[in-house]
């Protein structure tokens, strides 16, 4: 069971997005899911960078590397005006994508067809992704000791399907299930 600190982290965006006016648990569900996908995307160019500082090897990346590519990046949009980063989501994210497997018939492209925004309010949504932040922030530095004393990292930043899995199937196992497969593909 989660209890303590990630409990908590979870339990203020969950109540953030519901005062917003998000009450329906499986569109909350949905909705921090999405952000959960968005992050993870620009996550794994973060990786790709960091491979080929490491290597000098141009890696794959997510994101087109032009400035519009670049601007729909988690990094890159996370600390912009809310009325800003709603436009971005809205009208770059989320059509960039619902086109990334270039693939009509994926269940991914059936899945995402009509994903869209749902936050009415810029100023949750802003909020919403700095309290994700704060909780990948928590959990990737959250570790206990083994029997030699050594720290073993519980959650990374990029898996994070334990406490979501664990804490959100309270609110909707099987979509929510559903999803994080989908996420899984995409890390």
């Amino acid at each position: 069971m989660i209890t303590g600190t990630i409990k908590n982290k979870i339990d203020k965006i969950w109540k953030d997005i519901w005062a917003s006016g998000l009450t329906q648990p499986i569109t909350v569900i949905e909705q921090i899911t999405y952000l959960m996908f968005i992050r993870s995307l620009d996550q794994k160019d973060i990786d790709a960078e960091a491979m080929e500082n490491i290597t000098g090897q141009k890696q794959s990346k997510i994101f087109p590397e032009t400035p519009e590519g670049q601007r729909m990046r988690w990094s890159k949009f996370k600390d912009r005006d809310a009325v800003e980063i709603v436009d971005i989501i809205q009208n770059d994210v989320f059509p960039f994508i619902k086109e990334m497997t270039g693939d009509d018939e994926t269940a991914f492209s059936k899945y995402m067809k009509d994903a869209s925004l749902g936050f009415t309010n810029p100023g949750i949504l802003s909020k919403t992704i700095n309290s994700l932040d704060e909780l990948y922030k928590y959990i990737s530095e959250y570790s206990v000791r083994n029997k030699n004393d050594e720290d073993i990292k519980v959650y990374s930043v990029t898996n994070t399907n334990g406490f979501c899995t664990e804490y959100l199937n309270l609110f909707g196992s099987t979509y929510l299930s559903a999803v994080i497969r989908i996420i899984e593909k995409y890390q």
